[in-house]
């Protein structure tokens, strides 16, 4: 008996694989195109414009490439605080960072045993050279301002010198042009010991090439024993440090009775009693970008600007502006709420600048960058010579 032998089945060639060797190379191909077009985001960006994804600020501020490398200017100044993690803060710092001045990231606060505390602003880097960034340092501990900090930095002698080495430390590695202090909520009792300690920065500071500044509590007249504006004495701060940031705003606020943010009447006594005892170039005027929506009595919400104007706009409120208080003022009732809204524009802008020209001030401040209308920038513009 015969047997037929079996059809052989065909044989599957292997799967072909690209050599090892051209995998890596096309690995490398596209992490070069991914630099390329980085770099080409630095051959065509402007610096009137936001930063691409091409273009990205941490990147440019690792590589000191800023956006803007222009210098701070030698007369009026127009300054802005910046805070970390505001989309919108960003964007306005990218395109308005070369009509600034001086530029405020409010990037760090301490631990309790003064260690500093924070995370590096590098965008800022970014967007302006190191020559308009002054860091600023608060008496923030665990998001939120502590007097207990306040206090033991500029009591314990250990916990002082640690802050005083960490500021230093921040304000060298980054190349900033300066520090600032933003302390608040300090006890009267401490007055002597607050000055010293800016003292005392300003001596290590100053051989660096780097300034120092204050953002200072709003007030009247002087009262030592307030454990809000006591420990702030203006004529002996204004003799060790270069710039006072008077913070005129919230004379009204989410905790207090419906009112102006910052009313033009109040901001002149401000800064009548500020150039009573300081020069007055030495003193910024802080500008709110911001307003208060109470709904009742001391329940106020804040808001920017910008989103103000759409809320209002949204509920169809009547707004008016108050000429005398220099402030927009609006009213509406939801939910059976009676709502009392304050907020400045661009009135209430110019009538700031009005003062500070009056008073021959070295500059304004505005807090903070995202919440400012547009139209800010134009008013801006004109008081540093259209910079």
């Amino acid at each position: 008996m015969s047997t037929t032998p079996p059809i052989p089945r065909p044989v599957q060639p292997p799967p072909v694989r690209a050599p090892r060797l051209l995998r890596w190379v096309s690995a490398a191909v596209v992490l070069v195109a991914m630099a390329v077009t980085a770099c080409l985001g630095y051959a065509i960006g402007r610096i009137e414009h936001p930063a691409t994804m091409a273009d990205p600020l941490w990147l440019r501020g690792y590589l000191n490439r800023p956006l803007d490398s222009s210098l701070p200017g030698a007369s009026f100044w127009v300054t802005a605080y910046y805070v970390p993690d505001d989309a919108r803060g960003l964007e306005a710092l990218a395109m308005r960072a070369p009509h600034l001045d001086q530029i405020f990231p409010q990037s760090y606060g301490f631990q309790a045993d003064g260690t500093v505390a924070g995370v590096d602003p590098t965008e800022v880097f970014g967007a302006t050279s190191g020559k308009k960034v002054i860091l600023t340092f608060t008496n923030i501990t665990d998001y939120k301002f502590s007097a207990a900090t306040a206090r033991a930095i500029l009591t314990s002698p250990d916990v002082r010198q640690r802050a005083l080495a960490g500021i230093v430390a921040k304000v060298r590695s980054l190349g900033a042009a300066g520090a600032q202090l933003d302390f608040e909520d300090v006890a009267g009792e401490l007055r002597p010991q607050l000055t010293a300690f800016v003292k005392d920065l300003a001596a290590q500071l100053k051989p660096l090439g780097a300034s120092v500044s204050l953002a200072v509590p709003a007030k009247i007249r002087d009262d030592p024993k307030s454990d809000w504006t006591g420990a702030f004495d203006y004529a002996a701060l204004a003799q060790v440090a270069d710039y006072l940031m008077i913070m005129t705003y919230d004379e009204h606020y989410r905790g207090g009775d419906p009112g102006p943010v910052a009313s033009l009447p109040w901001t002149e006594q401000v800064l009548r009693y500020a150039i009573s005892v300081a020069p007055t170039g030495k003193i910024l005027l802080g500008v709110p970008a911001y307003g208060y929506d109470w709904a009742g009595a001391k329940l106020g919400t804040s808001y920017g600007i910008k989103d103000l104007d759409k809320r209002l706009s949204d509920l169809q409120a009547k707004v008016t502006y108050d000429k005398k208080m220099g402030e927009q003022v609006a009213a509406y009732t939801a939910g059976d709420v009676q709502h009392v809204v304050w907020f400045p524009d661009q009135q209430s802008l110019q009538a700031k600048l009005a003062l500070a020209n009056k008073y021959n001030l070295k500059g304004v401040a505005l807090w903070r960058l995202g919440f400012e209308p547009d139209g800010y920038w134009d008013i801006f513009a004109g008081a540093n010579g259209g910079a």
